[in-house]
């Protein structure tokens, strides 16, 4: 190994490794939720139409069956087994107030559900076609209660109260399958952002009336992300399209950046200030196989190569309590990856030593990069037995848990060493 190798392989590692591996009954389909139900709990949807509750020690707290008897004209524009098959993203919130989280998630046969900490259905509420996008749980109007807001692929973006009533209902004229977010405004009341399936991003205030729309050139399955980006009062909106492009919006609507990949993104970015400039960072997976981390402006800082798409939503947390940023993401090569937040300072020239030498991406001793640039430092990883489909921070960000789509959750731990 080189000197400059040698450098650059020295400081901070460590190893990430599971607590425990649980299995569920069938594949599991979307993005998994962590969170409180009436203990710190992980929640996990299956294509075989049931919804599980697992506790942090991995054990089966209870399921929920989703699966219901459709027509013969229903089955007909469905494909085999997909009426059963959960897509939806389950989300757990404390709807009623009563100090448990309940469980909300969408079906293929376009029923929305609630179900208490128990495992017990609150209510239902049906749709006209598929739900495939998660809920989102906010107070939009200031009232003091919780209301849940969802699309459908019939091309209806709802608004529905915590006990399941519906408030209003507006036409996107285009499926939906983007998980809503919820902006902050100066008034009390927010703002409601999401996209739908022919590439358009809607604003919407909290009465359900269309304030702007930005188009990209294709679907637009992501959750937006929102924040303020350069610590000001300004806020901004960020979101992936399968366009390969990921976006940054004002709180009108104004483009202003776009960042092109070579592959569609799926992934929600993760707005983090991992190198303490005092802006957050854009960090989020594309279909290209890398991780990308971008400046507030939309410029990139560096990013990592998997062996695969990369479509969990990455993770950034003090997972070793050594009081740096780490991220965590998933891949379709089947592994977890943690890496150092801020990456790794590189000078291709070292006084001494003849010659220009690059670094990838990889988990290789040379990467390529221009002299002076930041570059990706994996810490650790771990192999599952099949491509990552979702991953959520457990226990206040101190573990993580994986879904894999064979069916199986892992609870990993990072230890730096």
């Amino acid at each position: 190994m080189g000197l400059l190798a040698s450098i650059l392989r020295t400081g901070r590692k460590g190893v990430l490794a599971p607590e425990w591996v649980a299995s569920l009954d069938g594949k599991i389909t979307s993005q998994i939720a962590c969170g409180f139900l009436d203990e710190e709990s992980i929640v996990a949807c299956t294509s075989t139409g049931n919804i599980y509750a697992v506790n942090s020690s991995g054990n089966t707290k209870w399921k929920f069956s989703s699966t219901k008897k459709i027509t013969k004209e229903e089955e007909f524009f469905m494909e085999d087994g997909e009426s059963s098959r959960l897509k939806s993203s389950p989300v757990i919130a404390d709807i009623d107030k009563n100090g448990y989280g309940e469980v909300i998630f969408g079906s293929e046969h376009g029923t929305l559900y609630a179900v208490d900490c128990k495992g017990k259905l609150l209510w239902s509420f049906k749709a006209s076609d598929a739900i495939g996008g998660s809920a989102c749980v906010e107070d939009i109007n200031n009232d003091g209660k919780l209301e849940i807001l969802f699309g459908s692929s019939d091309g209806r973006f709802y608004a529905l109260s915590g006990s399941g009533k519906l408030l209003w209902r507006f036409n996107a004229n285009s499926g939906i399958e983007s998980q809503p977010a919820a902006l902050s405004g100066l008034k009390k009341s927010k703002k409601i952002v999401f996209g739908t399936n022919d590439g358009t991003l809607h604003c919407l205030n909290e009465k359900g009336k269309e304030l702007w729309a930005f188009r990209s050139s294709d679907k637009i399955t992501t959750q937006p992300s929102i924040g303020n980006l350069f610590s000001d009062t300004r806020k901004f909106i960020v979101f992936g399209s399968q366009d390969n492009s990921i976006y940054s919006l004002n709180e009108e609507g104004s483009l202003q950046w776009a960042y092109k990949t070579e592959g569609k993104i799926f992934s929600k970015a993760a707005l983090a200030d991992i190198n303490n400039d005092n802006r957050l960072e854009v960090i989020f997976g594309s279909c290209d196989d890398k991780l990308h981390v971008l400046s507030s402006t939309g410029k990139k800082i560096w990013d990592y190569e998997t062996n695969f798409w990369v479509v969990a939503p990455p993770i950034v947390s003090d997972f070793d309590n050594d009081h740096k940023l780490e991220i965590s993401i998933g891949s379709y090569d089947n592994s977890i990856y943690i890496l150092e937040a801020e990456g790794k300072y590189s000078l291709d020239y070292i006084p001494g030593i003849s010659g220009i030498t690059g670094q990838s991406g990889h988990y290789t001793d040379l990467v390529t990069s221009e002299p002076g640039d930041y570059i990706a430092k994996v810490l650790s990883a771990y192999k599952t037995d099949g491509i990552i489909v979702g991953q959520a921070a457990f226990e206040s960000g101190k573990s993580i848990v994986a879904a894999s789509e064979t069916g199986k959750l892992y609870k990993l731990k990072y230890r730096g060493i």
